[in-house]
């Protein structure tokens, strides 16, 4: 009959309408997930990109002198905890390498004593080249534990001039501990030891 007909035909339409709805919300839901997730991708590597142009030191390929105050500042105006500290190193053979070998050999020499310091810091905490010098940052870090970090570094770098012909890694080291030190505020404690860096 036409009414029968009609019944089947209008029942025919929404089951359609149905499949259609349930096919475009599906695909809007991959859509999503797709770009969503290629988003997210892109804006992290994008994070990457500018922390690279903006913190990274081009030779040594450390945390340049911006990110340097930036984790200074963040703790700046913050009491330190106990056994915080500060360990700033001099490559005393940088300004040789340059005027006998050359600019390039000196930036190779800096890569790769950013190399080592990077590689020993990794379980200490924030490593970063702040123009000159290199500058580390350990929390929970006590004195026993910095020892052998620079037991560590003087290691490294042993094996490193061991290979060598021409290019030498010197370096100066000094560090200052909040607890020992009975220094709380982060400036002066980075203060401290740069004064023993210098005038040991």
């Amino acid at each position: 009959s036409v009414s029968a007909f009609l019944l089947n035909r209008s029942s025919d339409l929404d089951l359609t309408q149905k499949v259609n709805i349930t096919m475009y919300l599906a695909l809007a839901i991959v859509f999503f997930l797709f770009f969503g997730c290629a988003g997210a991708v892109l804006i992290g590597r994008l994070n990457d990109f500018i922390q690279y142009i903006l913190y990274t030191d081009k030779i040594t390929k450390l945390p340049n002198r911006q990110m340097c105050d930036v984790q200074i500042n963040a703790i700046g105006d913050k009491t330190l905890h106990e056994q915080y500290t500060c360990v700033v190193i001099k490559l005393n053979s940088l300004v040789r390498m340059n005027e006998t070998l050359g600019h390039s050999a000196g930036d190779m020499l800096l890569r790769d004593f950013g190399d080592i310091l990077k590689s020993v810091s990794r379980n200490y905490g924030f490593i970063g080249w702040n123009q000159g010098s290199f500058l580390g940052l350990f929390e929970q870090c006590s004195e026993e534990k910095v020892k052998l970090y620079v037991d560590m570094v003087a290691k490294r770098v042993k094996e490193y001039n061991d290979k060598q012909l021409e290019l030498e890694i010197e370096y100066s080291i000094a560090y200052s501990n909040s607890t020992a030190d009975e220094i709380y505020d982060i400036r002066n404690l980075i203060h401290h030891s740069y004064d023993r860096l210098f005038n040991r």
